[in-house]
Formats: C-alpha cells, sequence, structure tokens
C-alpha cells in the first residue's frame, strides 16, 4: 500500500498508523448512508519535505477533511443553485440529506466561478448595495439576460477599467448618465452607445402623454359624440355593482355542529324518559355527565349564537349608520363618529356593517370624475421635454 505526500508528493508505503473516519454518502431511498472509512498515516521519508507525517488522500470519494462525499456535495449544490437555502433545506430533508440552510449557501460560494466571456452587447446600470449610501456598476450580458459583473462604486474609471481588460464588446446599453457615458468612451470608445429599453419607453410614455395632452379638448369632444352615436344620452357617473340577493344571516342559519348538537339534545331526553340515569347516558352518547345534567335542565334546545358584547357590538350602531349614510354622509368619518358615541369594536366590524349596507342599496355610489379621459402613462420628468431633447 502506497501513497502519494500531498506536499512534496513523493511516494511513501511506511504506514505510521490508522484511524477511523465516517463520512456521509448519497441517501438510498430517503435512508441515511453513512460510509465508514478506514484510513492510514503515513511516513513522508523525503528529507526536503516539511511534512513529516500525512494522511491517506482519497481524491475519487471524498475531500480532505470533508464529513460529505463529493458527489453528495455536487447533489446539495445543485439543489442550493436551484432553491436557496431554506427551500433548499427543506428539499434535503425529505430526500434524506439533513443540512442546515447555512450549509447550502456555504456550498454555494465555495463554488468556482464560471469562466467569463465577454459579451457582444453589454448592459450597464448603477446597483446598489445599500441603498442611499452604497452603489456600485452591474454589467449584464444582454444576449444572455444574466449579470456577469458587479465593479465597487459608479466611478467612470471602473467601468473603463473593465473593458479596457475585457475588449470585444459592440454594442453598450445604458441610461442617460455622464459617468458612464464617460467611462465607455475612455474603455471603450469605438463601440456603439444605445439607451435601454426602460428609459426608451419612459421616453416614448411621456411623449405620448404630452401630444395627448395638448389635444385632450379635441379628444373629449370625440369621447362625447362616440357616447353619443352608441345612445348614449347621459354618461354614467358611477359602477356599482349589486349582488342579486344579499347574503343570508349566517348566525340565524343552523349549522351543522348546531344540528348535530340539537340530535344528542333529543337523544338525552329519549333515553332519560326511558329511565336512564345521567351517567349512563352520558356514557351512552358519548357527552360529560355535566353536558348531560345541563341538558337535562332544558328541555327544549336552544342553540347559542356568537354575538357581541355591549360596546363592542356594532349592531347597536346600525341605526345611526342607516342615518348618516342616507343624509350623504361619507363612510370615511364614521369611524371617529362612532368612537365619539361609544364604540369600541373594530374598524374591521365597521368594514363589514358598511359592505351590507352597499348591498343593500342604502350607501349611494361614489361618483367617478370624468375630467381625465385617458389615463395617465407616466409622470414627466420635467415641466416641457421635446422628442429632440428626449432622445
Amino acid at each position: 500500500m502506497t501513497n502519494q505526500c500531498p506536499v512534496c508528493r513523493h511516494t511513501s508505503h511506511q504506514i505510521h498508523s490508522h484511524y477511523q473516519r465516517t463520512v456521509s454518502d448519497l441517501p438510498w431511498a430517503k435512508y441515511r448512508i453513512v460510509i465508514a472509512l478506514r484510513v492510514h498515516k503515513f511516513f513522508c521519508r523525503n528529507q526536503a519535505c516539511e511534512r513529516r507525517i500525512f494522511t491517506e488522500r482519497l481524491p475519487e470519494l471524498v475531500a480532505p477533511g470533508a464529513r460529505r462525499t463529493q458527489r453528495l456535495d455536487e447533489q446539495l449544490s445543485e439543489i442550493a443553485l436551484a432553491l436557496g437555502g431554506a427551500a433548499g433545506a427543506r428539499l434535503s430533508r425529505k430526500l434524506g440529506c439533513d443540512v442546515s440552510r447555512t450549509t447550502l449557501l456555504r456550498l454555494i460560494l465555495q463554488l468556482p466561478l464560471p469562466q467569463l466571456v465577454t459579451p457582444k452587447t453589454l448592459g450597464v446600470d448603477d446597483f446598489s448595495f445599500r441603498r442611499r449610501q452604497t452603489y456600485g456598476t452591474l454589467l449584464v450580458d444582454l444576449d444572455q439576460h444574466r449579470p456577469i459583473a458587479i465593479l465597487p462604486g459608479r466611478e467612470a474609471q471602473t467601468l473603463a477599467s473593465w473593458l479596457q481588460q475585457h475588449p470585444g464588446v459592440e454594442t453598450l446599453s445604458r441610461d442617460r448618465s455622464k459617468i458612464y457615458k464617460r467611462g465607455m468612451n475612455e474603455g471603450a470608445p469605438g463601440v456603439t452607445q444605445v439607451a435601454d429599453r426602460f428609459h426608451l419607453m419612459q421616453n416614448l410614455a411621456s411623449v405620448l402623454e404630452q401630444v395627448l395632452s395638448s389635444h385632450s379638448k379635441d379628444l373629449k369632444a370625440a369621447q362625447v359624440n362616440y357616447r353619443l352615436a352608441q345612445g348614449q344620452t347621459q354618461v354614467p357617473n358611477a359602477c356599482l355593482i349589486v349582488p342579486d340577493e344579499p347574503p343570508p344571516d349566517v348566525a340565524a342559519q343552523p349549522s351543522a355542529h348546531r344540528q348535530q348538537r340539537g340530535a344528542l339534545h333529543q337523544q338525552v331526553w329519549k333515553l332519560y324518559n326511558q329511565g336512564w340515569s345521567s351517567a349512563a347516558i352520558a356514557h351512552q352518547v358519548g357527552m360529560s355527565l355535566r353536558t348531560v345534567q345541563r341538558d337535562l335542565r332544558k328541555p327544549n334546545y336552544a342553540p347559542v349564537y356568537p354575538r357581541g358584547s355591549g360596546k363592542r357590538s356594532i349592531e347597536a350602531y346600525k341605526d345611526y349608520l342607516q342615518q348618516r349614510c342616507a343624509s350623504g354622509q361619507r363612510p370615511k368619518g364614521l369611524m371617529q363618529e362612532l368612537r365619539q358615541l361609544g364604540y369600541r369594536g373594530s374598524e374591521r366590524s365597521l368594514q363589514r356593517a358598511l359592505q351590507q349596507l352597499r348591498q343593500a342599496k342604502v350607501i349611494a355610489p361614489k361618483r367617478l370624475p370624468l375630467n381625465q379621459v385617458f389615463p395617465k402613462v407616466v409622470k414627466p420628468l420635467l415641466s416641457s421635454l421635446t422628442p429632440s431633447r428626449l432622445s
């Protein structure tokens, strides 16, 4: 048995000792597999080598000092790249590999970076490590639609140095930043520079909005003529969707639990009339003795419905809400008025009550303004911009 010294590569056959080593391997049918290895230690007889004793290497199975086999690490790395830390850890446990999310993230950091191929079309934009404090420059391969590098800072010299070190870019996409423009001119003076897609669409939307705004009177007149041609003599000012019937009161409907409870109440009295004792009835119907005794004190079953209590119930203020809504009061200020009257319930309860009033057509629909015919696309950056200045 021989092995090479990891420092001087000198082959040695003289064994010093051996020890037991356990490593985790790929699971089998969701069962965890642990390999027990008997690893030898060798003497290094090379006098010029600084290592005197070295451990046997198993390069095809496990890395030095590792607790998992290489094929298990490869599988966990693929899971981490696809799902990330937390989701990858949950899937790994299902597959029989109990690892934490930090282990998966550490495996990602240990992976070698792919070889960088200079793209033909490169997108340049700033990247925020910490908003309003620390920024960098993000480089994106627009042909593959993936980032390839992040440069520290947003200086022109940083971008110029990267372009000089990676020649071959044919088209550069950027925003209207003068810093990036100067960096591109210094690093790749002969490369075509174009505006990115976002700013092109932003410019188009801004110019289109200005053109339509300048013809707002003509557009409104065309809208009125179109509606008159369609037979609409009056422009609708509201849109209210009302169900055919208001939803029934849930509390008034007998639920499955109440029906079952009522049947048990009748069975208790039936057995009691037959001469059964309370304890025997409780054992027969599967109820507690106290519940059976309470049912025997009430010949008729009376279900208990959920209800609010005191000042927390919105039901006590239903008449006030109907009166205020009928007088034209908008629901926005009703919560403050109810607080002054002593209401201590939640705002969600008030919203549910107002929804019932809307379905009952008590609250008038909100009028929608029609002073703007077309929706606003994007807010202009400046008050007066022309297509020539936006190009």
